[in-house]
């Protein structure tokens, strides 16, 4: 069946269809029951090209967003056939979940669970959420700015927006119920940076320390791992006039995880304006902000690490273990940050190589952050992960 729209354009909805269960892994039989159609009917018109009825039409056409008044059918409507009120408004949901949501990416991380029914995405969305009355809360959790144009991008471009979007809402949320009572002091933060390199030096409790003495300055810092579809390293934003930074543990590296914080505290200092405008700033290797100047942000994090003089000369001292280690003594910085701050300094074409003669000599950042990881998808909600961090930052001394 096609419809036909009121310019004289023909639209199949079959394609449509063949799409939405293609980009979302979502299993014909459950979306037919979903749609109350016919599974027998339902596979005829994916495989075979019959036509549907128009009620059953209706509920794809509400199923993919569209407005059933900018239609003619291209036949007459029985007037006998009934329209399931429940059945509509299920459809409805279910096609806000597809326009708000990568179904796929969260039921690759677990949000979704896999082998649930389709009916079952709006329960365990809502759940994970914290939601109470529908999946519709969305709309007005945590609210941001939507920083592009649904018209203008691609649909992969799309799906990675969408999964953009959901991670920031649901990190201005946690950082808005975990309300820092602490006073933010610029200053106070800007003496104390040059400091945090010395602990570097203690792989198991450096970085917890660190970031539970920003959260005393007013500071609030959570720290995740990767979250598939999110493509982004950090985010930095202002929540009640207090800096807020997300540093997620993209690569696992110890080196890694001490540039993402600079790199983000970089923006908090220096771009506070642009962020208070803005809502947030996602720094993100692919993705090139023309407001925030990531190539300052990282040159800012190697520096604070490693300063600009020695970093040099690093090429001609890291072949020597021994000179490494003499250096970082000298630094008072951990050697595998060193080692790290070279690689990640090295020409492109080199860094491939340079990693294979050097990768041995970096270690991961799981000891680091073990204590002070903030992991929604493995607690299985919002709600618990926020109760879990606060206790762990309103709570744990700083030896």
């Amino acid at each position: 069946m096609r419809i036909i729209k009121n310019n004289g354009e023909t639209i199949s909805l079959r394609e449509k269809v063949r799409k939405v269960i293609s980009d979302n892994e979502v299993p014909e039989s459950s979306l037919a029951e979903m749609l109350d159609i016919d599974r027998r009917a339902f596979d005829e018109f994916l495989k075979e090209g019959k036509d549907l009825k128009f009620t059953q039409a209706l509920a794809i056409m509400k199923f993919l967003g569209m407005d059933e008044k900018e239609f003619i059918e291209s036949y007459e409507l029985d007037l006998k056939d009934n329209i399931n009120e429940d059945k509509v408004e299920q459809t409805e949901k279910l096609a806000y979940i597809f326009d708000k949501f990568d179904v796929n990416v969260l039921k690759e991380i677990g949000i979704i669970k896999k082998r649930s029914k389709i009916e079952d995405y709006e329960h365990q969305l809502m759940g994970f959420l914290g939601f109470r009355s529908s999946i519709y809360e969305y709309d007005s959790f945590a609210p941001i700015n939507t920083l592009y144009s649904k018209s203008k991008v691609s649909i992969e471009e799309r799906k990675q927006k969408k999964m953009n979007e959901f991670w920031i809402r649901c990190s201005r949320h946690s950082f808005e119920q975990i309300n820092n009572p602490f006073e933010y002091d610029e200053e106070l933060l800007k003496l104390y940076l040059p400091k945090i390199h010395e602990y570097t030096l203690d792989p198991i409790h450096g970085y917890e320390k660190v970031v539970l003495t920003l959260f005393r300055m007013g500071v609030t810092v959570l720290t995740q791992s990767y979250i598939k579809g999110i493509g982004a390293f950090g985010a930095s934003m202002f929540i009640n006039g207090k800096p807020c930074v997300v540093v997620t543990d993209m690569m696992k590296k110890y080196h890694k995880l001490w540039m993402t914080l600079f790199h983000e505290l970089y923006h908090i200092i220096n771009d506070r304006q642009m962020l208070e405008r803005s809502i947030y700033h996602i720094s993100s290797e692919s993705e090139m902000s023309l407001f925030f100047n990531e190539e300052q942000a990282d040159l800012f994090a190697c520096r604070m690490l490693i300063p600009y003089e020695v970093s040099r000369h690093l090429a001609k001292v890291i072949v020597s273990p021994y000179r490494i280690k003499r250096l970082s003594e000298e630094l008072v910085v951990h050697p595998s940050v060193v080692y790290g701050v070279y690689l990640e300094n090295s020409p492109k074409e080199q860094k491939n190589k340079e990693f294979s003669k050097y990768a041995g000599h970096l270690i991961g950042s799981e000891i680091a952050t073990k204590q002070i990881m903030f992991s929604p998808i493995q607690t299985g909600n919002l709600r618990d992960a926020i109760d879990d961090i606060k206790e762990k930052l309103y709570n744990i001394r700083i030896a």
